[in-house]
């Protein structure tokens, strides 16, 4: 977690998780971690590149997650690189589960209701206590 600190754009304050890989795996007078590190850098790198170039506005954020995905590859949930991922969920599900905040208005209603139901119990059993 503490490379995490230093590889946050100053900007944003989001993470730059491609230089998370650099920094974990490269260190300034030693140089790559192994040789497989300077190959997965190598590939990190083309891909990004191919990237930028395919953008079709530079001022678009690179998803640098895809970037890992696609030079690195995943394995079971896993994106080498980023770690272990929340699979993407597809539209048909996403737009058929409520956001939380239309959840939590629907429960609001329903305790509302609720509410009203057990007072007007209430008063419908003081009612009767009044008559006997």
């Amino acid at each position: 977690m503490v490379c995490l600190l230093f590889t946050k754009e100053k900007d944003t304050g989001k993470v730059n998780r491609i230089r998370v890989f650099e920094k974990t795996h490269y260190k300034e007078g030693k140089g790559w971690a192994n040789e497989a590190c300077e190959a997965d850098w190598g590939k990190i790198q083309e891909e990004l590149a191919k990237t930028m170039r395919d953008a079709a506005d530079s001022s678009t954020p690179v998803d640098e997650i895809g970037v890992l995905e696609r030079a690195l590859g995943t394995k079971r949930g896993h994106i080498r690189g980023v770690g272990r991922v929340v699979r993407r969920i597809i539209p048909e599900i996403s737009s058929a589960c409520p956001p939380p905040q239309q959840e939590w208005q629907k429960m609001q209603q329903e305790m509302q209701q609720m509410r009203q139901e057990m007072q007007e119990m209430r008063q419908q059993q003081q009612n009767e206590q009044h008559q006997h």
